[in-house]
């Protein structure tokens, strides 16, 4: 078992939690019962806004 330096793992996580927000967008915008995703990725900006360094 290979253990990452702690700096590895920040970016690890930062890359995982970046496309757990895409898939999250992806989601709102082509979800067939929601037929504006406007207020709901507008939610979501704030958290992109943290995750971008």
């Amino acid at each position: 078992m290979r253990c990452a330096a702690p700096g590895d793992r920040i970016r690890e996580v930062d890359e995982a939690l970046g496309e757990l927000v895409a898939y999250l967008e992806f989601e709102l915008r082509n979800h067939p019962r929601i037929p504006d995703a406007s207020p709901f990725l507008e939610a979501v900006d704030p958290l992109r806004a943290m995750l971008i360094r």
